[in-house]
């Protein structure tokens, strides 16, 4: 907002602004991290999944996007390959990525809305909370059912491997 708008702005219109303005920067900020993060990474020498495969060829700059409940981030990491196998990203399990598109605080909001009524007004307030306005149709599981099957019930010990994606192996150290 330039001086003017400033100047003639009411209460509502600054923290509706703010708002908008704040959830960028924050995204922002969880951006630069994942960048960071990325650079930060070392290349290791051979990566083994679970299907006990030696993965020596690593190529960096392998990109993901991810939605979170401050907006779509980008996550590169390396990825290790070998001949006839999926591809493995270490740094998936080390930043405790998602298998699918949606980050875990985004699949627990949606998870708390959709429960408390019709998944049309939960996206609204899902859109109100976060800014992300999530669509009704999605090509693979909604991030309500894939939430859901990650939640564990009171006492249950919690999986400390990560879920295998549809296009990457399980890795773990």
């Amino acid at each position: 907002m330039s001086d003017t708008d400033m100047a003639a702005c009411t209460q509502e219109r600054l923290e509706d602004y703010l708002t908008r303005s704040g959830r960028e920067l924050q995204r922002i900020a969880m951006q630069d991290y994942l960048d960071a993060a990325a650079r930060r990474e070392e290349r290791r020498a051979v990566v083994r999944g679970a299907d006990q495969v030696a993965r020596r060829r690593a190529e960096p700059g392998h990109t993901r996007q991810l939605l979170t409940t401050v907006g779509p981030v980008e996550v590169s990491r390396i990825a290790y390959r070998a001949s006839k196998a999926a591809n493995l990203h270490p740094a998936d399990a080390v930043l405790a990525l998602p298998a699918r598109l949606h980050s875990a605080p985004l699949q627990r909001a949606v998870v708390h809305e959709v429960a408390d009524g019709p998944l049309r007004s939960a996206r609204e307030a899902l859109a109100r909370a976060t800014g992300q306005m999530l669509g009704t149709r999605q090509p693979s599981r909604p991030p309500a059912i894939s939430a859901t099957s990650t939640i564990s019930a009171p006492g249950a010990p919690r999986n400390p491997r990560p879920q295998s994606g549809p296009r990457d192996a399980t890795f773990w150290c």
